[in-house]
């Protein structure tokens, strides 16, 4: 795997184009804006895997233990790349890797911001499983934090969300989590309609 890395990063470095080249008004293209086309193209792909590349590379640092080594690969490879040239989606997955890790060292100040950032990004991509994850997710740190009412809000939010979109495999999951908060706390789908 760190070969691949490596042989992307050297292809990533020698072929990217620069920011400006993307903008209006930025520096005249070659007359072949196809070939163009095709190399921005190739190599938002070619980003795209590199960052998953250095995710998994941080996941692996988590699961043996070393979350300082994975919070520093998302922090300054997985992250940068994907805000520069990533897009909501890549945006959403490094955000909710971070998150967790920072949630295993027990940094729920930073988990938190990381989780709303992931929501955020899911969101902004539309997408929809994303946004429940990331309210769970959230969710279940708020509670772990003591924040009650806000990890019950969120989770009936993503409830809301996995009902309208049907998204059967977290709704027990989800309905499980919102039972545990006492019988005052039924699942929204549940609840009576205001003014009945």
């Amino acid at each position: 795997m760190k070969i691949l890395l490596c042989s992307a990063l050297i292809i990533l470095g020698c072929r990217l184009p620069a920011a400006a080249d993307h903008m209006p008004g930025g520096p005249a293209r070659p007359a072949d804006n196809n070939m163009h086309s095709i190399m921005v193209l190739s190599n938002s792909r070619l980003v795209s895997n590199v960052i998953v590349l250095y995710n998994n590379l941080a996941s692996g640092s988590r699961t043996k233990g070393s979350l300082r080594a994975a919070e520093e690969t998302l922090l300054k490879k997985s992250i940068p790349l994907s805000i520069r040239y990533g897009n909501d989606r890549t945006n959403y997955n490094c955000f909710m890797a971070l998150a967790s890790c920072y949630a295993d060292q027990k940094k729920y100040t930073q988990a938190k911001w990381y989780f709303i950032q992931s929501n955020i990004s899911a969101r902004k991509a539309g997408y929809t499983r994303g946004e429940v994850l990331s309210l769970v997710q959230l969710a279940r740190l708020k509670r772990l934090i003591g924040d009650h009412q806000l990890a019950l809000d969120d989770y009936r939010e993503a409830e809301r969300i996995a009902v309208r979109i049907n998204l059967k495999s977290e709704l027990p999951g989800i309905r499980k989590s919102i039972a545990s908060f006492g019988p005052g706390a039924k699942p929204a789908a549940e609840k009576p309609a205001e003014g009945s």
